[in-house]
């Protein structure tokens, strides 16, 4: 676990080992912040080196799930495991797949029936009208 690090500037900076930012604290060189958003990190109180190091950021894309890491050159600042809702996506697609179906299905059955009653039906679109009752189905 790394601690966020801020300069007296506010300018950011790497962050660093717990054991250290209790260091800082007790001789009196940074202070404890919190941002807008309710991160906890340090601020330096007193000038400090302002040199910073290369950050890689990685994704490792997946079928089932998608893997994400921050690393700099000695240490992973910050590794995830995102899971996908890939079979939940799958089983929505199936359910979507056998409904339309079934409704193409119960379609061409109206269509029939309207025809053997003597209904008239549009060939276009799936679509029923009988302008003696006033019907009218899409």
């Amino acid at each position: 676990m790394r601690v966020p690090v801020v300069s007296k500037e506010g300018k950011l900076l790497m962050p660093t080992q717990p054991s250290w930012a209790r260091h800082w604290l007790k001789e009196g060189k940074a202070v404890k912040r919190r941002s807008d958003v309710g991160m906890f990190y340090r601020q330096l109180i007193v000038e400090g080196g302002e040199a910073t190091q290369l950050i890689a950021v990685r994704v490792d894309p997946g079928k089932k799930c998608l893997g994400i890491a921050i690393r700099r050159l000695r240490a992973t600042l910050f590794q995830a495991d995102l899971i996908l809702c890939f079979d939940r996506v799958r089983f929505s697609m199936k359910q979507r797949r056998i409904i339309h179906r079934w409704g193409q299905f119960l379609a061409g059955k109206v269509f029939l029936m309207a025809r053997n009653r003597g209904l008239l039906i549009s060939d276009s679109r799936p679509s029923l009208t009988c302008p003696e009752v006033g019907l009218s189905w899409r």
